[in-house]
């Protein structure tokens, strides 16, 4: 099977997983008290507009360097 290339038409089949796993790291580090709160967190951070655009490569990402920069953008 030859392997989908991420375009900016399907990048959002790839964003609720990144979305999820960087809320829960928020949750489990005590920086988000539930769900709701770490997804307002995530969606409105600078990260996640760079990541919803495919060109910024933001989508490539790991969990830990995602994490990191959501956290550094907030102090």
């Amino acid at each position: 099977m030859k392997p989908q290339k991420i375009t900016q038409d399907n990048l959002y089949l790839i964003l609720p997983g990144k979305v999820t796993q960087i809320a829960n790291r928020l949750i489990e580090l005590g920086i988000a008290k539930d769900i709701d709160s770490a997804l307002k967190i995530v969606y409105s951070s600078s990260v996640y507009k760079k990541m919803e655009n495919e060109s910024s490569k933001y989508w490539w990402l790991g969990l830990n360097a995602l994490y990191e920069e959501i956290i550094n953008s907030n102090q």
